[in-house]
C-alpha cells in the first residue's frame, strides 16, 4: 500500500482519487442540460422545418428529388461558447435550427479536466463526441401524425413570428407568410 492511498482513505474515504478524471460519473445519465427550453421543444420545431424544407424543394423543383438529410448535430455549449447548430445538409434548415438553439440552450455538464485529452482519446469515437448532440429525425418523424405534417408550416411561421426580428427575416426570405 502507497503511502499517498493511506492519506486519502484516512482523511476522508470519499475522496475522489486523481485518477477519476478519466471516468465519468455514473450519475450523469446525459452529458449535457438545458439552460432554456427542452430538447423535446428543440425537436419538435426541427421536425417542423424538415416538413417544410421538403415542401419547399417539392415547390421549387416539382420532378426533382426532394430527399432531406434527417441528421442534425448541436454543439453544446459551456462557459466560454454558447451552443451551435452544428450540421445540416439544408440551408433552410441551418438558420431555423440556429434559431432553434438559441430558444433551446444546451450547456455541457461534464467537467473538461486538463488530463482528459491524453492518451489518445482523439481516436475514441464517443469520448471525442460526448459535448454534441446527434439527431436522427427521421426516427423521430415516424411518430408525427398526418395532420401535423400538413400543420407544419403553419406551426413553424408561428414560431418563427415569435421570435422577433430573425425569425421575421427567415420568413421574408424563404417566403412563408
Amino acid at each position: 500500500m502507497r503511502l499517498g492511498d493511506c492519506f486519502v482513505e484516512s482523511v476522508n474515504p470519499a475522496l475522489v482519487s486523481p485518477y477519476s478524471m478519466y471516468f465519468e460519473s455514473p450519475l450523469i445519465k446525459e452529458p449535457y442540460k438545458f439552460i432554456s427550453g427542452s430538447l423535446e421543444r428543440l425537436k419538435e420545431v426541427l421536425i417542423w422545418t424538415r416538413f417544410v424544407c421538403e415542401d419547399l424543394k417539392r415547390e421549387r423543383e416539382p420532378h426533382g428529388k426532394t430527399w432531406i438529410s434527417p441528421h442534425l448535430t448541436i454543439n453544446c455549449g459551456n462557459l466560454k461558447d454558447a451552443s451551435t447548430f452544428e450540421h445540416s445538409t439544408e440551408t433552410f434548415i441551418n438558420a431555423v435550427g440556429a434559431l432553434a438553439v438559441k430558444e433551446n440552450a444546451s450547456y455541457s455538464v461534464l467537467s473538461e479536466g486538463g488530463g482528459r485529452r491524453a492518451g489518445g482519446e482523439c481516436y475514441d469515437w464517443a469520448r471525442k463526441n460526448k459535448h454534441r448532440i446527434f439527431l436522427n429525425l427521421e426516427q423521430e418523424s415516424k411518430d408525427v401524425p398526418i395532420r401535423q405534417k400538413i400543420a407544419a408550416r403553419a406551426r413553424l411561421a408561428d414560431w418563427l413570428a415569435e421570435q422577433g426580428s430573425e425569425g421575421e427575416r427567415i420568413l421574408e426570405m424563404w417566403k412563408l407568410k
